[in-house]
């Protein structure tokens, strides 16, 4: 693979529309590092709400991102939350033909809580938690004698992450963990080839990169009461450095056009290299901190900031260079009356947000930042059930320095569904 450094591309999608039913959810250059596109551990109400998350938590929700928060589920319910995603996303860079159109449909998370014990409740989930999808053509410049050098990077896959957690209470105070189980496989292939010259050979590396490790995850929430009609909740997470251990996979051939019958055909010349080797690499330091605050169970205001320590963290596989993240999440949301029956609207959830981050990638000098605001509303269904639904708009990257700029529409739709257990009736 090239250093990172090396970011100066034609996208090779040109200036076309073209839609891509992805199993990983992305088509961006920067997954092309590292790990892959960080997919946020967020569902409905967090996403709509810019992220904010650490200080969440209600009977009827589940919030993956504080495992504090299961301490708050209903003694007698049992919550399903199952979510899907698209996005729609321009790229731009600097160079022509460079522009590109492209859309995603994915998964999004699959997650139930339920009680053990009144004072126990437990969790379980599974959703993405990187994902790799990018195409990129680069033409280096011509090398006397031979001509135009192209270069030719895809990549496809991604890490999941399966989730086991418990959230418990004790008076204000909410303790949890979640241990994750991440496994999966990022695949990158990578071509040297010389297109002015028919006979000349093209060289093909196809590496692959399988991940399965166990981390652990623990946060706190501490609710305060500022009177009957107002509280706060503050919450932290924290997740250690984690040691993390992947098989890497690596073949190069080389291979000759030639021009037979049936026209021209790739001829396999020679295998250059073989490697089968076991990596390791850490996944860093990660501290949140938040709190919300709520008045007449009406409106509901929170912040967030995350910092997570990549500078030290390295890549046996890549050569980028990582940088410590710092984000901002703030969000609000309105119900004008939980209450009342007679007025659908009235129960309807309004949410807003807007995030900031400064992401762990740092290209050509510059780090990478995504920015984006979002929208949504939480509908009623039938019983305690809610239909959430986000709309976020952002821009990731720049078109400086020989980067790409990203700009994005995402829609991610979820349905959270709450069913009453173990309620013994009154009368036959």
């Amino acid at each position: 693979m090239l250093p990172a450094k090396a970011l100066l591309f034609t996208l090779i999608l040109s200036t076309a529309s073209v839609s891509v039913l992805a199993q990983t959810g992305t088509h961006s250059p920067y997954s092309r590092y590292g790990l892959g596109e960080v997919h946020p551990q967020r569902y409905g109400q967090s996403r709509a709400m810019g992220g904010v998350a650490y200080g969440l938590s209600g009977p009827g929700m589940i919030n993956p991102a504080n495992p504090a928060s299961y301490a708050a589920v209903d003694t007698l319910s049992f919550l399903f939350d199952v979510g899907l995603t698209t996005s729609r996303s321009r790229y731009t860079s600097g160079q022509e033909p460079g522009k590109a159109l492209i859309n995603n449909y994915a998964f999004d998370h699959l997650s139930l809580a339920f009680h053990i014990k009144p004072w126990w409740v437990a969790a379980l989930g599974v959703a993405p938690y990187t994902k790799v999808g990018y195409n990129i053509k680069q033409e280096l410049d011509p090398i006397p004698g031979v001509g135009i050098v192209d270069v030719t990077n895809k990549g496809s896959g991604g890490i999941n992450r399966f989730f086991l957690g418990s959230g418990f209470r004790n008076g204000p105070l909410a303790l949890g963990f979640n241990l994750s189980y991440l496994f999966g496989t990022m695949e990158q292939e990578n071509s040297l080839s010389f297109p002015v010259d028919d006979g000349s050979s093209t060289t093909i590396s196809d590496n692959q990169i399988r991940v399965n490790r166990f981390t652990l995850e623990t946060g706190v929430q501490y609710t305060l009461p500022l009177s009957d009609r107002e509280q706060l909740v503050f919450g932290a997470v924290v997740q250690a450095r984690t040691k993390m251990k992947a098989n890497r996979e690596l073949i190069t051939i080389a291979q000759r056009k030639v021009l037979s019958s049936s026209g021209y055909q790739m001829i396999k010349e020679d295998t250059i290299a073989l490697v089968n080797e076991k990596a390791k690499f850490y996944l860093p330091l990660s501290i949140g901190l938040g709190v919300t605050y709520e008045l007449d169970k009406k409106w509901l205001v929170g912040l967030d900031y995350t910092h997570q320590r990549w500078s030290n963290t390295e890549f046996p596989w890549d050569g980028t260079d990582l940088t410590n993240t710092h984000e901002f999440n703030a969000g609000v949301q309105y119900t004008p009356d939980a209450g009342v029956y007679g007025n659908y609207f009235k129960r309807v959830r309004y949410r807003a947000g807007v995030s900031y981050l400064n992401t762990n990638l740092k290209l050509n000098g510059k780090q990478i930042r995504d920015m984006h605001f979002s929208l949504g509303v939480g509908l009623p269904l039938n019983g305690n059930s809610v239909l959430n639904i986000a709309y976020e708009n952002g821009v990731r990257g720049t078109t400086s320095m020989g980067l790409v700029r990203q700009k994005y529409h995402g829609l991610t739709v979820s349905f959270s569904f709450q069913d009453i257990w173990f309620r013994k009736n009154l009368y036959n």
